[in-house]
């Protein structure tokens, strides 16, 4: 197998066209089985256990439903441990991003993490209206970890660091395993720590997003990340490739007339999430979010900070791929 030539992403995508699962009715039926354990799933969770999704094929549609009809009280902090990127700091990073400014700190990754759950624990007493004035009507967060075995999770230092998070009774947490020998990832003092349920979620389907992600470190070019792009933007919904194509379009609007710098070609948050409203795109802020945080974990989307202290979002890609990536998204 080694000595085989790589295969071309344009080729693989050919045969991902022309294949035919040869038991789809099954893999359908799986899927509502799962879906008929939601409500289990969900119980086990707010009783202050963490789940562990294991099994064979991608378990990210699965998990991405699971959040879409059941964790909608609070915000959703989804990691792809797939991505050769992912590391402790992004986690604290992703989680201070949707919490107001007090519960930033310095130090440590570890003392970040400690103070995020200290400031969780405080906002939990308080009441809502509290809560509000403070810009955290939440009292919990979720934590969704795709492929919690990644080797960007596996230091000393990482494991430190989601133990922290995961022990907050306001931090709960859903992660998914791939690795056949992933339950030796944990000795029975972690695993007390983290309060481990497992479910069986073979779905039998294909690791597209996850592959996605091969050779990013080696292979830099934007067409690599374009190719990256398109897989990720067929596994989405319709209204989150809407959410795509809308700063795409305002962005090649913003390029046709010339404009180069960032700050006129990015979106403001206010901006976009009232457009996204207007078209009927999001239903709250909260889903809004939820949907940003999964742009940027693909690095479909990125944000500067403007003159006036407001996140601009923008799209990385040339005009160019750009174009095609919308042209794509008329094609699904």
């Amino acid at each position: 197998m080694a000595s085989l030539p790589p295969l071309e992403r344009s080729e693989f995508a050919t045969l991902i066209r022309q294949y035919q699962p040869r038991h789809k009715h099954e893999m359908a039926q799986l899927q509502r089985l799962y879906q008929q354990q939601f409500k289990q799933w969900f119980f086990e969770l707010r009783a202050g256990f963490s789940l562990l999704i294991y099994g064979y094929g991608s378990k990210r549609q699965l998990t991405h439903r699971f959040a879409r009809e059941m964790l909608t009280d609070a915000p959703l902090i989804v990691v792809n441990g797939f991505s050769p990127i992912v590391s402790p700091k992004e986690i604290i990073e992703k989680i201070t991003s949707v919490l107001p400014d007090a519960a930033r700190s310095a130090g440590t990754l570890l003392d970040q993490a400690r103070h995020i759950t200290a400031y969780l624990a405080e906002m939990r007493k308080k009441p809502m209206t509290a809560r509000r004035s403070a810009r955290m009507p939440w009292r919990h967060l979720y934590l969704l970890i795709h492929n919690i075995e990644c080797a960007g999770l596996q230091s000393e230092r990482a494991r430190a660091v989601l133990a922290t998070l995961v022990k907050s009774p306001s931090i709960y947490c859903i992660a998914t395993v791939d690795h056949v020998q992933s339950g030796f990832l944990w000795d029975s003092s972690s695993m007390a720590q983290f309060k481990w349920l497992a479910h069986d979620g073979t779905t039998f389907e294909p690791y597209l997003v996850e592959t996605s992600y091969d050779n990013a470190l080696l292979a830099k070019s934007e067409e690599m990340d374009g190719k990256a792009a398109r897989y990720v933007l067929a596994s989405l919904t319709v209204n989150a490739r809407g959410l795509f194509r809308l700063l795409a379009d305002y962005q090649l609007k913003q390029e046709a007339v010339d404009v180069g710098s960032i700050a006129a070609l990015g979106l403001s948050y206010s901006r976009f999430y009232a457009l996204a409203k207007e078209r009927f795109l999001v239903s709250n802020d909260l889903t809004f979010r939820t949907q940003l945080t999964e742009f940027r974990d693909h690095r479909l989307m990125l944000t500067k900070r403007s003159a006036e202290g407001e996140d601009l979002f923008y799209i990385p890609f040339s005009e160019v791929t750009l174009t095609s990536l919308v042209q794509t998204i008329d094609s699904l």
